[in-house]
């Protein structure tokens, strides 16, 4: 379940996003996430983006 990490994440401080730095998206009819991103704070968040969007 995503969405309780998630909560857990985001109430830590932390950003959770998509691989592509979007909101993730839990009501679909397939629950599967390609990948995300989870990091304990924005600037973390923010770099490690900037990794996968240049590699």
């Amino acid at each position: 379940d995503l969405a309780a990490g998630h909560l857990l994440v985001t109430e830590a401080g932390g950003v959770i996003s998509n691989l592509s730095g979007g909101g993730m998206i839990y009501n679909r009819a397939e629950p599967w996430q390609p990948g995300l991103i989870a990091a304990a704070n924005p600037e973390t968040h923010a770099a490690i983006l900037n990794i996968v969007r240049n590699t």
